[in-house]
């Protein structure tokens, strides 16, 4: 079993530190840390402004990194501080836990490694997290490495179609062939689909589609 000692070179935690430590075996073995706050000088989530008055203060629970192998929840006072910059209470800064988040910052980076190779329902399974968190961390991976694709620089306009279950279910895309991206997609292959997905393209991706068809076409 850890002790306090242990636990707090596993744990990551600026301005707080683990004041219990329980082991809960309802669903496994789960390490239960309640964290408490050790520093009184706080910061805005708006606008990162010092603040030093706690307006209200609310108990959340964090998924973590496991520790040897067991998974870690997080009991975190969540602090609502006054911020006399932004005229009202703001979330407390905290570089380990995002706002609104139900997982820490290095675990969200951990699902993040492991869906390079991984997908998302076995991700869910080895963290023990939902697929629904996991998918929208995936999302998140997705947006910072894929670049939105630049109408002007759109000379083709490819249409497809895939299905989507075994139940005659498809979805149409439209891709750009060249740049190797995809521009849009939806479910179903109707014709009321087709005239979204051209609607959907700007106007000057459909010029460009227009004058690099040859004249035979």
């Amino acid at each position: 079993m850890l002790n306090m000692s242990e636990l707090q070179a596993h744990g990551c935690w600026p301005r707080y530190q683990p004041e219990q430590v329980e082991w809960v075996q309802d669903e496994g073995p789960t390490l239960s840390v309640h964290l408490k706050p050790i520093s009184k000088v706080m910061h805005c989530g708006q606008c990162g402004s010092r603040c030093t008055q706690v307006h209200e203060t609310t108990m959340r629970r964090v998924r973590d990194l496991p520790c040897n192998g067991y998974p870690v929840v997080l009991h975190v006072p969540r602090r609502r501080v006054w911020c006399e910059r932004c005229g009202g209470p703001r979330l407390e800064r905290l570089p380990w836990l995002g706002r609104y988040r139900r997982i820490t910052e290095r675990l969200a980076k951990a699902c993040e490694k492991r869906l390079q190779t991984s997908s998302v329902n076995a991700v869910a399974a080895f963290y023990g997290l939902s697929c629904h968190t996991v998918n929208s961390i995936d999302q998140m991976r997705l947006r910072k490495r894929v670049a939105a694709p630049l109408s002007s620089r759109v000379q083709y306009l490819v249409i497809d179609e895939f299905p989507l279950h075994r139940c005659h279910r498809h979805a149409t895309v439209l891709v750009d062939p060249l740049g190797r991206q995809l521009l849009w997609i939806s479910a179903g292959r109707s014709r009321e689909t087709a005239r979204a997905c051209s609607s959907s393209v700007p106007i000057a991706s459909r010029r460009a589609s227009k004058r690099s068809r040859s004249p035979s076409s």
